[in-house]
């Protein structure tokens, strides 16, 4: 999928089979070392505070988040099936449009065709 780094295959094994062994799989990206990875996978040394991951894993913590949070990866491919319409629209419309990434951070995604870097 354009636009998805191979760190959503898990996820999109889930979308394609939402089978109870495919969505236990994901529990590993909401485990706190999961939210690490993701606050910290190609940021600069030293230029997270560890209370951001933290935080957010103690919120992920509370009871039946991670279920919601389980319920909403599978849900995603609804998005995910719209980013050709959304893509096919700012090429041909070409609005005004800020699109951020960090070239580092390969974790969630990675740049678009037309969008350069």
């Amino acid at each position: 999928m354009e636009g998805l780094s191979t760190a959503w295959n898990p996820i999109q094994k889930y979308w394609q089979e939402p089978t109870a062994a495919n969505r236990a799989a994901l529990r590993n990206f909401l485990t706190l070392e999961g939210t690490r990875y993701q606050y910290l996978e190609g940021a600069p040394q030293d230029s997270i505070a560890p209370e951001a991951y933290q935080l957010d894993f103690a919120l992920l913590s509370r009871p039946g988040i991670e279920e919601i949070q389980l319920d909403l990866f599978l849900d995603y491919a609804s998005n995910v099936k719209l980013y050709p319409q959304f893509q096919s629209y700012f090429r041909k419309s070409h609005p005004p449009l800020l699109a951020v990434w960090a070239r580092t951070i390969r974790s969630s995604c990675r740049p678009v065709r037309g969008f350069s870097t």
